[in-house]
């Protein structure tokens, strides 16, 4: 019956998690340095700033907490050396959207409004929607997902097919370097002495405080090849929808030598780069259509 109780709890949120990652996300906090690339142009995160799906955000060494907040409380923190992507759109073919994809680094996801929050997601782990505090860490040493409170379950996503696992409170889903998993009962102390210090304080809600302000404005200009890299070769699922999104990058030299030199790796750009020609009769017919 427990399970059962919260298979139902997972797909009532379905619902609503779509409606509510529609809605624009807000930076609340930001103690350090960072940037976002939203759209296709890259600039200094700053308070107020309002982030659509699929923002991409890089957190420096220095980084203490950048907080993202959405209107249902679902909030996200990010710790230092981080790199993320809000709302990713074409990650799952099923709902509900996660609310952030982990690619490296810190995060701290928490249900802080009435309503549950959607999950999240890793290379290696997925969580469902669930309603607590969940701490993750992406490394190439291996991963691990620490329940701070409530209950979620997680995925390994390494082995296809694997049964959700069901967390509760304190416990911690690791998956080493190799694609091994295993529950722990809790947080060893070299995992708990790792976890950033901006994640050991409970903070409130603060998106109410940019009510009617204008969003700050920051100098912006466009990635270049290199700053995207690690996302343009990401997992399949989030490349396939950058070559519509940073087409116009690739007018760049640089940039274009960059897509070039590294196909391979995402072999999506092959149109963008090397567009078939058009045939005559093809051409014609979208004549006629205009």
């Amino acid at each position: 019956m427990v399970r059962l109780a919260r298979m139902l709890f997972w797909l009532a949120c379905c619902g609503w998690s779509s409606a509510a990652l529609a809605q624009a996300a807000l930076v609340t906090i930001l103690d350090g340095d960072a940037v976002v690339v939203d759209g296709i142009r890259r600039f200094p995160a700053a308070r107020g700033q309002k982030l659509g799906p699929g923002a991409l955000i890089e957190t420096g060494p220095q980084l203490n907490l950048l907080r993202v907040e959405w209107p249902d409380g679902t909030v996200a923190d990010f710790g230092p050396q981080t790199l993320a992507m809000l709302m990713p759109q074409s990650l799952r073919s099923h709902a509900p959207r996660p609310a952030f994809y982990l690619l490296g680094g810190w995060a701290k996801q928490s249900s802080l409004g009435t309503a549950p929050t959607a999950g999240q997601v890793t290379p290696a782990l997925e969580i469902d929607a669930f309603q607590g505090a969940v701490v993750d860490h992406v490394a190439t040493g291996g991963s691990f997902v620490f329940i701070e409170s409530g209950h979620a379950a997680a995925v390994d996503r390494s082995h296809g097919g694997n049964p959700r696992v069901e967390l509760d409170s304190g416990k911690v889903f690791v998956v080493t370097a190799g694609g091994n998993w295993a529950v722990a009962p809790r947080l060893t102390p070299e995992q708990r002495a790792s976890v950033p210090m901006g994640f050991r304080d409970t903070l409130p809600l603060l998106a109410a405080r940019f009510a009617g302000k204008a969003a700050p404005a920051t100098p912006s200009s466009a990635p270049t090849y290199t700053q995207l890299k690690p996302w343009l070769t990401a997992e399949r699922g989030l490349r396939k929808v950058f070559p519509a999104r940073f087409a116009s990058l690739a007018r760049d030299s640089a940039f274009r030598k960059g897509l070039e030199e590294n196909l391979a790796a995402h072999p999506e750009w092959t149109d963008i780069l090397y567009p078939k020609p058009v045939e005559p009769r093809e051409a014609a017919s979208a004549a006629a259509r205009r």
